[in-house]
């Protein structure tokens, strides 16, 4: 987000995060952008509550992703990342979430999406998330065929289990793949 936010073709940021301390780790973390503490500014309509820190340039939302729509991000977006989300939810609510990215995605818009496929390990850790392994099958499953779909490409994918760390972390897997999507919304 902050290289998206320093970015001069970028004029604004929204991220969003259901847990108020990574809001905050990334303000700490980010001074320049002088994020201030959102908890006065809470929009909230019908059951929907979103805390609002706002900063040069960039806007953080505290809430639940479902509760997001055009009134509480103030309009659509040109450009989604999602390095995060569709892989940490539960595998029963992937159809909610692409529903819920779809009415924020301006017509022409792009969504970058990031998701990890576990290949191959021992069963329990085949299954384990999050992340939930995301594959590219589920991926088309998920959005080719939808109304406001234009093109999903894969454009990328490395092999995560290279890295030391990653081989520690991820216990009993061989191999998990990072592969990386462009969505493009009908215009």
């Amino acid at each position: 987000m902050a290289f998206l936010a320093n970015h001069p073709s970028v004029s604004q940021v929204v991220g969003i995060d259901g847990i108020k301390k990574a809001l905050d780790e990334f303000a700490t973390e980010n001074p320049s952008f002088e994020i201030k503490d959102g908890s006065d500014d809470v929009v909230q309509n019908d059951h929907d509550v979103v805390e609002r820190m706002t900063g040069n340039g960039i806007e953080l939302l505290r809430g639940d992703l479902f509760d997001l729509n055009e009134n509480v991000t103030n309009g659509k977006f040109g450009l989604i990342l999602d390095r995060g989300s569709v892989v940490a939810i539960q595998p029963t609510l992937r159809e909610k979430y692409v529903e819920t990215i779809g009415k924020l995605i301006q017509p022409g818009g792009k969504i970058l999406l990031v998701t990890f496929d576990r290949r191959s390990g021992e069963e329990e850790a085949m299954k384990r998330g999050p992340p939930f392994s995301v594959n590219e099958k589920e991926v088309r499953r998920l959005y080719e065929g939808l109304d406001w779909v234009e093109s999903l490409t894969l454009v990328d994918e490395h092999d995560e289990m290279q890295d030391e760390a990653n081989r520690q972390r991820f216990e009993g897997l061989e191999s998990m793949y990072e592969l990386c999507f462009i969505i493009t919304a009908k215009q």
